[in-house]
């Protein structure tokens, strides 16, 4: 298994609404859910004859191929779903990341404060969780998206002209966006992704929408990443940040607490041995229904799950560790779990990494 991080631009606008309205697709995401960047991914590669049938039958099963959301990036910039430890004041716009505080207090087991006022007195503050922000510092800069509109009228042959009802809005990603995103393939699909490569993503692409072209592959290797897992730790306890949605699915339910992680089995979905689990005690952040997507195989939508957004932050013990257990941490950030639901695998959920030493650490 290899894993990278991949930056692409868009070509032609982008159809990424959360659902179809009466009048169209509208109110585009600020972000591009990971279920359709894979499903994107896997179809250029089916296409391009890297993947064969039975390659694809085989993901749709038992999922190798993995991505994570794709967050817009602003000036060359990344921007990172923001966490609840920021806030934006409604009166003067001063912004503020004080997650290094809530770190601190977290680590030590304490319970971090929410602040109610910015540092002039003002009450009026916003959350920023979990829109996607480019931290400076102490600072944060929001990402504004823009977007392209458009409407379709549908035409009458026999009279050639309008018909009746049949007028339908489009409003879509705009040209331009750069966006980023982890990827994890294995070896033998590693090629089939490059820079340059043109694929399309998001819905109407047969008329014309989400020309996509990668514009940056860097590979990221476990060992490098693992320096950050060890300083992250302290004690049995971790701290964790996420770049996915995060739920554990149970039978027919869901719960945006993830429960419990075995890193065994994280450590063999990329040829590694580890031993240990995270043991998820506390969690900051917001939840809602998550659609995971469109199941090719089956033809039918896969179900709605109930997960916490990301950019939550989580409380976790670590009890256990042996073997390559710093890798397989790090892994977590670039495989998630496989959860299932209702018969579906679903992937692109519990994407997480250490909070102290991330972008969003605010320090």
């Amino acid at each position: 298994m290899k894993f990278y991080e991949i930056t692409f631009r868009l070509l032609s606008p982008a159809i990424i609404s959360a659902r179809r309205t009466g009048r169209g697709y509208l109110l585009p995401l600020s972000y591009i859910p990971a279920s359709t960047l894979r499903g994107a991914i896997l179809t250029h590669l089916y296409w391009r004859g890297v993947l064969d049938e039975e390659g694809l039958e085989g993901e749709a099963s038992n999922p190798r191929v993995i991505a994570s959301p794709a967050y817009p990036m602003r000036m060359d910039k990344r921007s990172y779903p923001c966490h609840p430890f920021a806030y934006k004041c409604k009166v003067d716009g001063e912004t503020c990341n004080y997650a290094s505080e809530a770190l601190k207090k977290l680590e030590r087991g304490e319970n971090p404060t929410l602040r109610s006022t910015c540092s002039r007195g003002h009450l009026a503050l916003k959350q920023l969780h979990p829109s996607p922000v480019v931290p400076r510092g102490g600072g944060l800069e929001g990402v504004e998206l823009p977007t392209h509109w458009s409407v379709s009228v549908g035409m009458s042959r026999d009279r050639a002209s309008s018909r009746r009802g049949l007028l339908f809005e489009y409003e879509a990603l705009g040209v331009g966006l750069e966006f980023w995103a982890t990827l994890a393939l294995p070896e033998e699909l590693a090629e089939g992704v490059w820079r340059g490569m043109r694929f399309r993503v998001g819905r109407g692409i047969s008329r014309g929408f989400g020309l996509a072209e990668v514009t940056g592959k860097r590979e990221v290797k476990l060992a490098g990443e693992a320096g950050r897992v060890v300083n992250a730790m302290r004690g049995g306890r971790l701290i964790l940040y996420a770049l996915s949605p995060t739920s554990r699915i149970e039978g027919e339910g869901s719960t945006p607490l993830p429960g419990v992680i075995e890193l065994s089995e994280i450590a063999e979905r990329c040829e590694l041995e580890a031993e240990g689990r995270l043991i998820f005690k506390r969690g900051f952040g917001r939840a809602g229904l998550y659609h995971m997507g469109w199941d090719i195989k089956r033809g039918v939508m896969r179900p709605r799950i109930r997960a916490a957004h990301p950019g939550s932050i989580y409380t976790v013990e670590v009890e256990g560790g042996g073997g390559e257990f710093e890798e397989a941490l790090a892994a977590l950030r670039f495989l998630g779990t496989l959860e299932e639901a209702d018969g579906h695998p679903i992937t692109g959920l519990n994407l997480l990494t250490p909070l102290r030493g991330h972008p969003m650490e605010g320090v």
